[in-house]
């Protein structure tokens, strides 16, 4: 395969475009892309890596076939194991070379992963100014912990200071406590936020100033990175505001992170309560960017009863999204449906469930009116969607959906329209034993991460559960946790696990937060329960476990191990939250004790060669 090499300009950022016919790609050559780190481009229609001379080289490494323009600009071809005469025009250039800002999200995450390689040898590559070098000389005494520590600055990496010392414990753990320093265990480094608070604060501890002031949000950068920022009404409901942000990606991102955004995909931007609480949230993000603000909202425009709390939020977020996938002559049989859903005070995951279940049958029917549906087509619909869904707890949720339809937005009665039931599956669930729970938990690092899965274990909670708990649900005094409105809006006491409690303390400690046991990125919102399961999936391969385990599995296995030490099932159940007794006895089937004291009949019998040797009475 032929691979043409081309320097492009993507997001304000110099790449190396990777170009070839598209009959080419096949999977040995995804392979190889994803081998040098490359992203597909939309814009260019090709793929591509950032602009430097270690990506060329993994590029060249890579790919046997590879061409490129050089400075006459003629083509020239570069064959597997030999090396051309004059320099590639690609890479030739002082811009490889130079720092420029990211202004993109995808680019922050993309430039993250750097090498090893590229790591050890940052210091002789990175190119420093003099200010750099003078702050690294400058002393404020003779002796300071930095020297003891044998600190390194290694250089500049995106956001962040990327710096190497000796492991001291109290100074790590007054630096991980510390918003806006983090632990990549990967490198052994310390990744700390380029802003001047996240400065001093390393000087206060290290007693000597040992960082540049090359900080990411200064004024150069802020030249660098011009911004319109437009807050006008929204015609459609004048409970919200549009906010839209024009001439910079990185500050959008941080809009975006905000809770109770909505966006508006036909106007191109954000949508926020218009409360004056929110707009002093917007002007606490938007700061540094005052002065390019164009406020159009009118007087007594903003109205404190705007708020919305994180549910109705979410019931407005989950319409938007299922609405914009149905044409406008179907939208008002799935606004009916929606209404009646939240009317009834169904949890927004049985919304998304349901109304996407109702547009698949919709679209089936190329939106034809629902009430003009016979029972043969909706069976004819089942049989069909059958064929392509696995599970039959998937198909039943389909039927739920329809039946709830049915019933509850057209009137009819069961009588009227019967809906045949898949038949399902009895499967038993996947248990690890106590050995592999404690192979998993040793297999993570990250203090916030090995305590949730604990603590899903030592409680059987749920992995939703998990990530809404806050403080004031947890009593240490009596070793108790409070969870609230989980599942079928139930509440519900389970035991805090003795084990726990110090290290629950000293996590609060070092990550204090007002509101959610465990924090996410952004202050005052939960932990993502995708997160818990990447955290639990990668620990499940770093101890070798070969059973399908995922986060719920924790919840199985606590079941299990505490049926087996003899707890009666009713406790049990209470504990899980299970409405039905037959929910908890499924438990009974993959305990241990159980099938211990069962013995098969054959070691009752004696071993067949003895019968045969056994010899007959003599008469």
């Amino acid at each position: 395969m032929e691979v043409f090499l081309k320097k492009i300009k993507h997001r304000n950022q110099d790449c190396i475009g990777i170009f070839f016919e598209k009959s080419s790609y096949t999977p040995e050559v995804r392979d190889k892309l994803r081998r040098v780190d490359a992203v597909f481009s939309r814009t260019h229609s090709c793929w591509y890596v950032l602009y430097s001379k270690i990506n060329y080289k993994k590029i060249i490494r890579t790919f046997t076939n590879v061409k490129y323009q050089d400075h006459k600009g003629n083509i020239v071809y570069h064959v597997a194991g030999k090396e051309s005469r004059e320099h590639p025009h690609i890479v030739n250039l002082s811009t490889a070379s130079e720092a420029k800002p990211i202004n993109d999200k995808r680019q922050l995450v993309e430039s993250t992963n750097f090498s090893a390689k590229a790591l050890k040898k940052s210091k002789d590559e990175m190119h420093q100014t003099s200010s750099e070098v003078s702050a690294h000389k400058e002393k404020e005494k003779t002796t300071s912990l930095a020297k003891e520590l044998n600190f390194q600055y290694v250089y500049d990496f995106g956001k962040y200071w990327v710096v190497k010392m000796s492991y001291q414990k109290v100074v790590k753990d007054k630096f991980l406590a510390h918003k806006g320093i983090y632990w990549n265990s990967t490198y052994k480094v310390f990744m700390i936020l380029r802003h001047p608070k996240n400065r001093a604060f390393v000087h206060s501890i290290l007693g000597e100033k040992v960082l540049p002031e090359n900080y990411f949000y200064n004024q150069q950068a802020k030249l660098n990175h011009k911004a319109s920022i437009f807050f006008s009404t929204y015609p459609s409901d004048n409970r919200f505001m549009r906010v839209k942000v024009v001439g910079n990606a990185l500050l959008k991102d941080q809009v975006k992170r905000l809770s109770q955004m909505r966006w508006d995909k036909t106007a191109n931007c954000f949508l926020f309560p218009a409360s004056p609480e929110m707009m002093d949230s917007l002007t606490i993000v938007l700061e540094d960017y005052l002065d390019c603000i164009d406020n159009q909202l009118p007087s007594g425009y903003l109205n404190k009863r705007n708020n919305f709390n994180k549910k109705g939020l979410n019931y407005l977020k989950t319409k938007d999204s299922l609405l914009n996938q149905v044409p406008e002559k179907a939208r008002d049989y799935v606004d009916e449906l929606m209404d009646m859903i939240i009317a009834k005070n169904y949890s927004d995951s049985t919304l998304k469930t349901y109304t996407n279940s109702f547009i698949l049958l919709l679209r089936y029917f190329n939106y034809k009116p629902p009430q003009e549906l016979t029972e043969r087509e909706v069976v004819s619909f089942l049989s069909d969607l059958n064929t392509k869904v696995s599970s039959s707890s998937t198909l039943s949720a389909y039927i739920n959906a329809l039946k709830f339809y049915f019933k509850h937005v057209l009137g009819w009665r069961d009588t009227d329209f019967k809906i045949p039931r898949p038949k399902r599956e009895k499967k038993l669930p996947v248990v690890l034993t106590e050995e592999q729970v404690m192979e998993i938990f040793s297999h993570v690092n990250h203090m916030k991460h090995k305590l949730a899965l604990m603590l899903i274990y030592s409680s059987g909670l749920r992995v939703s559960e998990a990530v809404n708990l806050t403080w004031k649900d947890i009593n240490f005094t009596s070793h108790k946790i409070h969870i609230k409105a989980s599942k079928g809006k139930k509440d519900r006491v389970v035991m805090l696990a003795y084990a726990l409690v110090e290290k629950l303390k000293q996590y609060r400690e070092m990550f204090p937060s007002e509101s959610f046991v465990f924090e996410g990125q952004i202050k005052g919102q939960p932990y993502t329960a995708n997160s818990i399961r990447s955290v639990m999936r990668r620990a499940c391969k770093k101890a070798g476990i070969e059973e399908k385990a995922t986060v719920h599995t924790l919840r199985h296995s606590f079941a299990t191990h505490v049926l087996n030490s003899g707890t009666d099932i009713r406790f049990i159940q209470k504990i899980l939250g299970h409405s039905s007794i037959k929910t908890t006895t499924i438990y009974t089937h993959v305990s241990k004790p159980k099938y211990d004291e069962i013995k098969s009949p054959l070691d009752y019998m004696k071993d067949e060669s003895e019968l045969k040797n056994k010899k007959k009475p003599k008469n």
